[in-house]
Order: structure tokens, then sequence, then C-alpha cells
């Protein structure tokens, strides 16, 4: 009897581990919507298929990697949205410090 409970047990385990088709699929799916991640919808899109596979196989080595990625690139889009919004930022930040550096010299020689 013990035996059968084992053998029993056993069959559902592995009946309820994920296909490798499966996965597999929805990792080409992740991946494709992954190649776009310069869009943030797609970005958005991958993110969540990644953590379904993960919710499939905790273990996917390949899905835990392309999450952090994607989570970190979501990240750096809310910092700089465009390449545009850098060089802006950029130019702004470069006058703000000349013009900090070119009040402190004028000051400096009103004091002498």
């Amino acid at each position: 009897m013990k035996r059968f409970i084992g053998l029993f047990g056993l069959v559902l385990f592995f009946a309820a581990l994920p296909s490798g088709g499966q996965v597999s699929e929805l990792l080409q799916k992740c991946d494709e919507a992954y190649a776009q991640n310069f869009v943030k919808e797609k970005l958005k899109e991958a993110i969540e298929c990644y953590e379904k596979v993960l919710t499939l196989d905790a273990t996917n080595k390949h899905s835990l990697n392309r999450l952090s990625q994607a989570y970190y690139e979501w990240g750096f889009a809310f910092l700089f949205v465009f390449a545009e919004d850098r060089a802006k930022t950029r130019r702004l930040s470069q006058g703000a410090r000349f013009r900090a550096a070119e009040l402190k010299a004028r000051r400096r020689l009103q004091g002498c």
C-alpha cells in the first residue's frame, strides 16, 4: 500500500511539472518581445512574459537573466526616456555648472 501511495505521489509530481515545449514556446514569445525593448509597451510585455515563465519553471536561468535585464532597462527608461532627453539633460547640467562657476568667480572678483 505504501508503494502504491508513493508511486501515485510520484506520478502526480511529474504530471504537475511544466512541459518543456510549453516553456520553450513561451520563452520564444518573451524573447521576441524583449528584442523590441526600445518600445516601452514591448518591454513591459516581455517582463510579464518572463514572470509567467518563472511561475511555470522557477529555476529557468534564461528567464531570470532576461527578467533582470528587462527590469534594469525599465528603470533606465524612466531616467532617460529618449537619447535626445539624455543629451538635453547633459547640456542643462553642464550649463548649470558653468553658471555656478561663473557666479562664484564674479563674487570673488567683486570681493577683491
